[in-house]
């Protein structure tokens, strides 16, 4: 972004007509073992901020549940 770049501000107004959110599932839906593992080494070394730690933590698991989004192609050492 450039410095000499002008910027705004904008308001807007909060919404009162917007229906509330309506619950999906029964449960909480766990996350495979080895996601939690990873968000967990996540939270240690303090690349999630400490404030969501807990709820990161706090996550059911499951050794059944497969991840859901497929592998990519791309190279993480490029």
């Amino acid at each position: 972004m450039l410095e000499d770049a002008v910027s705004h501000t904008f308001w807007i107004p909060q919404c009162s007509y917007l229906p509330a959110a309506k619950q999906l599932y029964r449960h909480i839906l766990p996350v495979s073992s080895l996601k939690y593992r990873d968000l967990c080494r996540l939270c240690d070394t303090n690349v999630i901020p400490g404030e969501f730690h807990r709820q990161y933590q706090e996550l059911k698991t499951d050794c059944n549940v497969r991840d859901c989004l497929p592998e990519t192609d791309d190279e993480d050492d490029v």
